[in-house]
C-alpha cells in the first residue's frame, strides 16, 4: 500500500457520500470491485453506479456521522461507525450502520460492505395502516426471539 492511510482514505470516501458525489466515490473504487449491501452484492463500477443512483435517490439529504469506533484500520482493511441522518419519503430518518473497507494497492475500494438496521429504517417510514401492522409483526417475532 502507498503512503496514503487507510483511515484517511475511509474519511475521504465518506466525505464524497456526504457530498453525494457519485463520480468522486466511483474515482476512488477499483474496476472490480464488489459492495456488498443489504439491497444486493454489486460488482464492478457499472454496478456500484447503479446502486449510488439508487441509494441516493432514496435517501434525501443523506449524511454520515461518525461514531462509536469511528473508524479504524488495519493494513489495507478498515471499520467505520456511524449513524445516517436524511430523509426517506418526505420522513426524517436516523438509523446506525457499519461499513467495512479493502482497498488494493492502488488505494483503490477492493471491497465495501455496508451493514445497516433496515427493519429500524421500515419502522420510521412506513405510514399506512397495514404496512405498519406487517413492519410491527415483523419487528415482534425478531424481538420474541431475542426474549
Amino acid at each position: 500500500m502507498s503512503e496514503i492511510p487507510v483511515i484517511d482514505l475511509i474519511r475521504e470516501v465518506r466525505d464524497a457520500f456526504n457530498s453525494h458525489d457519485i463520480e468522486k466515490i466511483l474515482s476512488m473504487t477499483a474496476e472490480d470491485s464488489v459492495w456488498t449491501t443489504s439491497s444486493g452484492i454489486f460488482r464492478g463500477k457499472a454496478e456500484v453506479r447503479r446502486y449510488l443512483v439508487w441509494f441516493f435517490d432514496g435517501i434525501k439529504n443523506f449524511t454520515l456521522h461518525e461514531i462509536g469506533i469511528g473508524t479504524v484500520a488495519k493494513d489495507r482493511w478498515g471499520v467505520s461507525e456511524y449513524y445516517v441522518t436524511g430523509t426517506v419519503d418526505k420522513k426524517p430518518v436516523e438509523f446506525p450502520g457499519y461499513s467495512t473497507y479493502e482497498f488494493d494497492e492502488s488505494n483503490k475500494m477492493k471491497s465495501k460492505k455496508i451493514i445497516f438496521d433496515r427493519l429500524g429504517l421500515a419502522e420510521m417510514i412506513v405510514d399506512d395502516i397495514v404496512s405498519k401492522k406487517v413492519v410491527h409483526t415483523v419487528a415482534k417475532k425478531v424481538q420474541e426471539g431475542l426474549d
